[in-house]
């Protein structure tokens, strides 16, 4: 039997609002869902308001298994939201996401605590994002976040850039505080222009390239102690890139007869990212499996869909 890890997720809490539903997500509570299915001990350091969707939020979490110690309840602001649209600009459905974050809401304004510092010393793996450090109070918990965990933890970043909340101070204090960053292309090549990295390559500042990519990816690689820089391609799958080089692994198919939902997708992928690599498992296997278990989320509805056993034994071997 495989042991399990501490795998934390710290930031936001919300409910995503559709048209016709409305899913607990955010993508560090999506992680520490995830983590949990796939056998370690997901944690989620978080605050939600004292109101009904505060409520149900801890009791969906508790059902499903998710170490709560570290959630805390805001008296004075409300539960977050965020209004999430599917579908191109003229109502198509190609898949593209569009979110209207609610920013003055208790997951914005969290406390450093003596749980959170027990919480956080015993982790194997802390992920967090962007969207926290946009807010002082996020900036100054995430810095002692990373203080507290262990020296041999990893501290993943997913960069999960959602405007207007993708600052360049939102970016640097998240990046200060990471040693594995995971992103998706289009925020590579954001990043590549906002470094100078694709001009100082050649290809200008808008290139799309993979070169543009690997450029990034050496960039975030040379940082203080990064050790490894996972980027997401959609469905043409993932690249791993650490001192020794770059892995890539190709897409995987939706489940048949799904209609897909990329929302939490790529949560699920970075939740199975963070069960190998806290396990030293090689950058094959380890993007491999990201990329069945983020292909599987996306062909469900939701970001936290039950997982059937096959799955959870498919992307954990």
């Amino acid at each position: 039997m495989v042991s399990k890890r501490h795998i934390l997720g710290l930031g936001e809490l919300l409910w995503d609002m559709f048209p016709d539903r409305r899913c607990l997500g955010g993508a560090p509570a999506n992680v520490a869902y995830h983590a949990t299915q796939l056998g370690d001990r997901g944690a989620l350091l978080t605050r939600v308001g004292a109101d009904a969707l505060g409520d149900e939020a801890v009791a969906t979490l508790s059902a499903r298994g998710v170490d709560l110690r570290g959630l805390q309840r805001d008296p004075d602001r409300p539960t977050g939201t965020v209004t999430v649209t599917v579908g191109g600009a003229d109502g198509d459905a190609r898949g593209e996401v569009a979110f209207a974050i609610e920013p003055d809401t208790a997951w914005a304004y969290p406390a450093w605590s003596d749980d959170w510092e027990a919480l956080l010393g015993a982790a194997d793996g802390l992920c967090f994002g962007t969207l926290l450090c946009a807010f002082p109070a996020g900036r100054a918990v995430l810095e002692r976040a990373a203080q507290a965990a262990p020296a041999a933890a990893l501290r993943l970043l997913d960069l999960n850039l959602r405007p207007p909340f993708d600052t360049d101070a939102a970016i640097d204090a998240a990046l200060s505080c990471a040693n594995v960053i995971k992103l998706s292309e289009d925020e590579a090549h954001r990043l590549a222009e906002r470094s100078g990295t694709a001009e100082r390559g050649g290809a200008g500042p808008h290139s799309r390239t993979p070169d543009a990519v690997a450029a990034v990816a050496k960039h975030l690689l040379d940082r203080g102690d990064v050790r490894a820089v996972a980027v997401t391609f959609g469905s043409r799958g993932s690249a791993l890139y650490t001192a020794d080089g770059c892995t890539r692994e190709p897409g995987v198919a939706l489940q048949p007869g799904s209609t897909a939902d990329p929302v939490g997708a790529g949560d699920a992928f970075t939740a199975a990212l963070m069960h190998h690599l806290v396990r030293a498992h090689t950058p094959a296997r380890a993007c491999a499996a990201a990329n069945r278990y983020g292909a599987f989320v996306a062909s469900c509805a939701g970001a936290m869909p039950a997982i059937p056993d096959a799955i959870r034994a498919d992307v954990c071997a």
